[in-house]
């Protein structure tokens, strides 16, 4: 499989799981932001501060910071 067939995937099972169940949250925060956290974290691929602080949509503004070698 693709790289971009892996991603749209993925998007339909975000789609499809995420969702459901979610519909008052997610209609909220179509309304506009309002976290109650910001997060200034290293850009990195393998670390997801919404995962590793096990936040829902809308709670963090994750701000990344690129550093060089």
């Amino acid at each position: 499989m693709s790289d971009i067939a892996q991603f749209i995937a993925g998007y339909e099972r975000f789609h499809e799981n995420y969702f459901r169940g979610e519909t008052p949250l997610f209609g909220e925060l179509s309304q506009g932001q309002n976290p109650s956290t910001m997060i200034i974290a290293c850009s990195d691929s393998r670390v997801d501060p919404a995962i590793v602080m096990d936040a829902k949509p809308g709670d963090l503004f994750v701000a990344g910071i690129v550093t060089g070698k």
